[in-house]
């Protein structure tokens, strides 16, 4: 097994003209196999949520498994931007010449492999979407519009202004929504502990005015929809969403929560495997 790690360095930013003056993600690479896989994790998480998927798909997949800058301790990037973070990593496949790239994302990584797969169709050959929507707002709000002008500085002020133990407790009581598998509660806090916070705000008041619904009209690649069990009742809402992503495939958990491959493991790894090898 190889196992590198890897950082983006300055001259591939530089020969690439992106806005940031840092790397937007850290990537580790493991195995050397053929078929490649980009593994994106969720808000505040570190590419450690893969653990369990990159040991079932080592042997037959290369895994290049992300970390987004100022996440779980991962050092910043100066200034966090989703569409930036969206063209670095098309950049990262394109550079390094992998063809037919299959694009796992969970949470906000899902959001991510969506806008990829819409922006760069011919560099992706499928992805899985593990828990998220192609418009997280307007799940709850019908009419929700995207705004073309975004202020992101009063979700900035609401992160940083918390005390830690302000922060800690707010972290604390929502990770008993977001996994019903406690054994990991307290590594998902501690990512989040370790966050840049100031990126959390950022990227939080940017992911909340994210609407692909028309843009998975450009997706060519199949898809693999993966959610947790409480989005059931709600699937025509859902299925709403994903109406112009031609090729998808919406399958919801028999149980557990928004960290399906934590909740619900033998389930995910049986539907992810399933999908790969097709």
């Amino acid at each position: 097994m190889k196992k590198i790690k890897l950082l983006i360095v300055c001259c591939f930013i530089t020969q690439f003209a992106f806005a940031q003056s840092a790397p937007a993600f850290d990537v580790e690479v493991i195995g050397e196999a053929q078929n490649h896989v980009v593994l994106i994790p969720g808000f505040s998480c570190s590419g450690e949520v893969w653990n369990s998927t990159v040991d079932g798909l080592k042997e037959t997949h290369t895994c290049h498994v992300l970390t987004m800058a100022g996440f779980a301790g991962t050092p910043t990037s100066g200034t966090p931007d989703w569409t930036s973070w969206r063209t670095e990593i098309a950049n990262y496949i394109l550079k390094l010449e992998i063809k037919n790239t299959s694009i796992i994302g969970h949470s906000l990584g899902g959001m991510m492999a969506l806008d990829i797969a819409s922006a760069y169709p011919e560099i992706v050959k499928e992805i899985v979407v593990v828990d998220a929507l192609p418009c997280l707002s307007a799940l709850n709000n019908p009419g929700f519009e995207k705004q073309q002008s975004l202020n992101c500085t009063a979700a900035i002020d609401r992160m940083t202004n918390q005390s830690s133990e302000q922060f800690e407790m707010m972290q604390r009581s929502m990770v008993a929504y977001m996994s019903s598998n406690s054994e990991h509660h307290d590594q998902i806090v501690g990512w989040a502990l370790d966050s840049d916070r100031a990126t959390l705000g950022k990227i939080f008041c940017q992911l909340s005015n994210v609407d692909l619904r028309d843009q998975l009209e450009n997706v060519k690649c199949p898809a693999l929809v993966l959610l947790e069990a409480p989005f059931a009742p709600l699937e025509p809402k859902i299925a709403k969403q994903y109406e112009k992503l031609e090729k998808a495939q919406l399958v919801f958990a028999p149980k557990g929560l928004h960290f399906i491959m934590y909740d619900a493991p033998e389930w995910y790894g049986k539907e992810l495997t399933d999908f790969l090898k097709k």
